[in-house]
């Protein structure tokens, strides 16, 4: 919860975040039917998302591991997650980097790549529905 009031006001303070998203997820959906638009959103995030989640934090991390152990491993998944947010918002990519240790001592701790799918979820559903501006 913390870290979605967070991201409310980042995105509320970050016009090139709000752009970012908005053209991402909403730009080419020229429909009166929100709920179609929002609905449509979440699908391909999570579509996103779970194979994203599962290459860094499943098979990449525990991979990695088993020849480092887990605290290089937890850096190591965390280089390749922050260097593919380039060309995204500064302010993004640069959080990545700290996101992706985070996400991977999640991993490791839970030893699933569910729980950092839950978290990447439960920040880019609100990142995107104030992108869409239903949020004000």
């Amino acid at each position: 919860p913390l870290l979605v009031v967070t991201m409310w006001f980042v995105m509320r303070s970050n016009s090139q975040l709000r752009e970012y998203y908005g053209q991402a997820f909403y730009g080419g959906l020229h429909s009166d039917k929100a709920v179609h638009r929002h609905l449509l959103m979440i699908y391909v995030s999570l579509l996103l998302l779970m194979p994203w989640e599962f290459l860094w934090r499943g098979f990449f991390l525990f991979g990695v591991a088993r020849v480092t152990g887990p605290g290089p491993a937890i850096l190591f998944q965390a280089i390749p997650f922050a260097l593919l947010h380039i060309g995204k918002p500064e302010i993004e990519t640069i959080t990545t980097v700290f996101s992706g240790i985070g996400f991977g001592f999640v991993a490791w701790r839970t030893q699933s790549f569910l729980y950092p799918l839950l978290i990447h979820v439960s920040l880019l559903l609100p990142t995107n529905l104030l992108a869409s501006g239903a949020f004000g």
